[in-house]
């Protein structure tokens, strides 16, 4: 079953050793340089670890989210199906289910809107670049630093001491020049 698995991602054995080890060298490194640092950032921002559970609803058109938004909320529509029939979204083959949330796992508009709504409503339209967004809240949760929490966090604070350590990279290509002007 693993040969054939490997064979349909058009890898091999080596390629699969290859990136087991790369992904156990970076989370050896992430842990190491998040050290003692998961929980003083947790304590700090809270908020951007409160949960929700969200299902979406995405539409072209401001006037079709409306539309299906007037649905939900004054006649009573199955928001799982409304989202099957009409999504743009890659999760409206579930109907709409997107699971659970923390804050800061959402676009800050986004966020505000979905956190600002109550449990079993539907949220107003939120634009966005790809498009009309309706959010479902099935259900919120308050802030709790778990083992997913844990390793969110440890994920954001790593990617942030990679971006630090690439904007101190400085990359001299003048050497093509060189190549370029002899030729």
């Amino acid at each position: 079953q693993t040969r054939e698995w490997l064979a349909r991602q058009h890898w091999s054995l080596a390629d699969f050793e290859d990136a087991v080890e790369t992904d156990l060298l970076r989370e050896r490194v992430a842990r190491s340089v998040t050290a003692n640092r998961v929980e003083p950032h947790f304590a700090a921002f809270p908020e951007d670890y409160a949960r929700i559970r969200l299902r979406q609803i995405v539409t072209e058109f401001e006037g079709l989210a409306l539309e299906l938004r007037q649905q939900l909320v004054e006649e009573g529509a199955d928001f799982a199906e409304l989202a099957r029939q009409h999504s743009l979204a890659a999760s409206a083959a579930v109907g709409g289910e997107l699971g659970w949330l923390c804050r800061a796992q959402l676009p800050a508009d986004i966020a505000n809107a979905v956190f600002a709504t109550e449990e079993g409503e539907v949220s107003p339209c939120c634009p966005a670049d790809d498009g009309f967004h309706l959010y479902l809240v099935e259900a919120v949760s308050p802030p709790e630093l778990d083992q997913p929490t844990s390793l969110l966090i440890r994920r954001q604070l790593f990617n942030d001491w990679l971006r630090e350590r690439m904007a101190e990279v400085r990359i001299d290509l003048s050497w093509i020049e060189t190549l370029h002007g002899a030729g």
